[in-house]
This record gives C-alpha cells, structure tokens and sequence, in this order.
C-alpha cells in the first residue's frame, strides 16, 4: 500500500460510517414526516386543526409511552394514521440497535485504521 492510501484508511473508514448512518437516519426521518403529514391530513378531514411537529407531547408519548397516543374516541382514519406512525416508531426501533453497531464497528475501523497507517509508516 502506498502511504498515501495508508493515511487516509481512518477519514475513509470515518466518511463511510457517516453516510451510512446519514442515510438511515434520512430514511427514518421522511417515513416520520409522511406517517405525520397523513395523521395531520386525517385531522383536518375531520375539522381539527392539529399539527405533529408543534405537538411535543404528542412526539414524547409516541416514543416514550406509545400505547398512550391510540384513543378509543378516534375515528377510523386518524386510528389508521396512528398505527401507521406506530409502526414506523417500530421499525426505527429495530434499527436502533443495528446502527449503535455500526456506529461503533465505524469508530473501530476508523481507529484500526489510523493504528495500523502508523504502524506501517513508522515500524
């Protein structure tokens, strides 16, 4: 190996974890957003104003107490609209794990990679 390529495994190593977790964390963020445009959308159907982004309490209980947001006076759509939203609260979940692993799998190449650069350049 060159030892320009040598000195540059750890910022590839770097670059590489943060556009895979850039892109899951975008993946996650738009199926949020149009799970919320659609329960935002099944509000005003039914004559309420009602905004996700501006209801905090609403985005704590769907991720800290999510058997709280389902009410039994929802109508079908806005009942629709939760589950949805629930369900992506569900898949993000199971990713959650996956993605401290590659986070820090990322962080191990990346130092493994700057060690052994070292190491090669300077035995």
């Amino acid at each position: 190996m060159t030892d320009a390529l040598l000195s540059r495994l750890g910022p590839i190593a770097f670059a590489l974890t943060g556009v895979l977790c850039g892109g899951i964390v975008i993946r996650y963020t738009l199926r949020v957003a149009r799970a919320a445009r659609r329960l935002e959308k099944e509000y005003r159907l039914s004559g309420v104003e009602w905004s996700y982004w501006q209801n905090v309490e609403f985005r704590k209980s769907l991720f800290l107490r999510p058997e709280t947001i389902l009410a039994g006076t929802d109508v079908a759509g806005i009942r629709a609209a939760k589950e949805e939203l629930l369900e992506v609260r569900a898949s993000m979940e199971s990713v959650l794990l996956r993605g401290i692993v590659v986070l820090l799998a990322g962080f191990l190449l990346t130092v493994g990679a700057s060690l052994l650069s070292s190491y090669l350049r300077h035995p």
